[in-house]
C-alpha cells in the first residue's frame, strides 16, 4: 500500500477503539478511506471506548436498540437498516449495550491526516459533530458504494475512489450546516484563568455528567473549538483528562474515608458501577482499589 497516496488510510489503533466482530476488511488494494465490515450483535456489552478519529457506521441489516452510558447518564438510541451515525474524534462512552436482531454494520473511519492531504494540505481538515439516528438516503448510497468498491480492491480505479470520498465528506459537511473555514490558524490554550475555572468545575462535578458542552459552557466557547484547545492546552482529550482527576479523588478517598464503600466512591467520582470504576482503577493505578486500600 503507498502511504504517499492522498487516501492512503492510516489508521494502526483501529482495532484498539473497536470491539466488534469483524466480518470483512477492505481489499488489500484499497487506497481510499479504512473501511470495514462488522457484525452488529444481538446483545452485547462493552465497556471503556474512546474514538480516537472521526468515525461514521451505518447499519446495513439488524433492528435493535442501544444504550450508551457515560457518567451517571444513559441515552438511548435505535438501530435499524440505513441508520446513520457519526461520532466525532474524542467521543467517548463509559458502557454501551445492544438489545435486538443481529445484523452487520458498516464502519467507515475519517482520520484527519487523510483528510487534511485530500484538501492538498493547505487547511485545517473538516471537523464531523457527533450526530445518532440519521437517515439520508444519498449518503447511504453513497457508503454503500463505498463499501462495494473497498471490498473489490477499487475495480473502478484510484479517481472514482477519490471522487467517493469527496462526495461523502462533501454530505457530511452539509450535515454539519455549513462549509468549514479551511484557513490555516493555530489552535491555541485556554488561559490561566479559563483554566482554573475548568479545574474547579470538574473537581466539584466529578459525580455528574461532564460531557464536552458542559465543559465549554463554563469557557464560553463552542464544544467544537474547545475540544481542540483543550487538548492543545492539557495534552490530552478531555474524557482522559476527567477520567484521571476521578481516579485521583478516588484515590483520595479511599484513604481518607476507610469507612465508606467502594460502591459508594466509584459511585461520588462519576463512574457508571463498581465493576467499571475497578476496571479503570486497574488500568490507571495497577491494582483494585481494595488492594491499594490496603
Amino acid at each position: 500500500m503507498d502511504a504517499s497516496h492522498p487516501l492512503s488510510p492510516l489508521a494502526p489503533d483501529w482495532n484498539e477503539t473497536c470491539k466488534l466482530e469483524i466480518l470483512a476488511a477492505a481489499h488489500e488494494d484499497w487506497l481510499g478511506l479504512p473501511v470495514r465490515l462488522e457484525r452488529l450483535p444481538d446483545r452485547d456489552e462493552i465497556t471503556d471506548i474512546v474514538n480516537t478519529e472521526s468515525t461514521l457506521v451505518m447499519a446495513r441489516t439488524g433492528h435493535g436498540k442501544r444504550w450508551y452510558t457515560t457518567g451517571l447518564f444513559t441515552r438511548e438510541f435505535g438501530t435499524a437498516p440505513g441508520m446513520i451515525d457519526i461520532y466525532d474524534a474524542g467521543y467517548h462512552i463509559d458502557r454501551g449495550r445492544w438489545d435486538g436482531s443481529q445484523g452487520e454494520l458498516i464502519a467507515i473511519r475519517l482520520p484527519a491526516n487523510v483528510l487534511e492531504r485530500l484538501q492538498g494540505g493547505d487547511g485545517r481538515p473538516p471537523h464531523f459533530s457527533t450526530r445518532h439516528e440519521l437517515f439520508d438516503q444519498s449518503l447511504s448510497e453513497l457508503i454503500h458504494l463505498l463499501w462495494r468498491e473497498a471490498s473489490n480492491g477499487a475495480p473502478r480505479g484510484r479517481l472514482f475512489t477519490e471522487g467517493l470520498t469527496l462526495s461523502l465528506v462533501g454530505l457530511l459537511l452539509s450535515h454539519e450546516g455549513s462549509q468549514r473555514s479551511t484557513a490555516t490558524h493555530s489552535v491555541g490554550k485556554l488561559g490561566a484563568k479559563a483554566q482554573s475555572r475548568l479545574l474547579a468545575f470538574v473537581d466539584t462535578e466529578l459525580g455528574t455528567d461532564l460531557c464536552i458542552e458542559r465543559l465549554a459552557a463554563v469557557v464560553g466557547i463552542s464544544p467544537d473549538h474547545f475540544a481542540r484547545m483543550f487538548k492543545s492546552t492539557f495534552g490530552q482529550t478531555p474524557h482522559a483528562f476527567v477520567q484521571d482527576r476521578r481516579i485521583e479523588a478516588a484515590r483520595r478517598a479511599l484513604k481518607q474515608e476507610p469507612d465508606r464503600s467502594v460502591a459508594d466512591i466509584a459511585n461520588g467520582c462519576g463512574f457508571s458501577s463498581q465493576s467499571h470504576f475497578t476496571e479503570v482503577f486497574r488500568r490507571k493505578v495497577g491494582t483494585t482499589p481494595r488492594r491499594w486500600r490496603q
